[in-house]
């Protein structure tokens, strides 16, 4: 999932602001369990990593420009989550 494409967002406010903040670390742990799936993949990883994907994608925030990014993400989520079909 490119960071790049929260990372460049501009907070109008401090709600905003928290909002981009509040999606960083679930986006960490996402790509933490992706390399621990690549490394060792297992059918429980995997379910786990497209449901946490789906939930972190089908968040609603405060921020429209945030969910309008999170939405772009969630109409991808083969070519995102590719490395679950073929982790080598």
């Amino acid at each position: 999932m490119p960071s790049d494409l929260y990372s460049n967002l501009l907070p109008l406010n401090e709600t905003d602001r928290r909002a981009i903040t509040g999606v960083r670390q679930p986006i960490r742990y996402l790509y933490r369990d992706l390399k621990v799936y690549r490394q060792q993949p297992t059918e429980a990883t995997k379910t786990q990593i497209t449901a946490d994907f789906v939930a972190l994608c089908t968040t609603e925030t405060t921020c429209e420009p945030l969910n309008h990014v999170l939405r772009g993400l969630h109409r991808n989520p083969l070519e995102l989550l590719r490395v679950l079909e073929r982790p080598e």
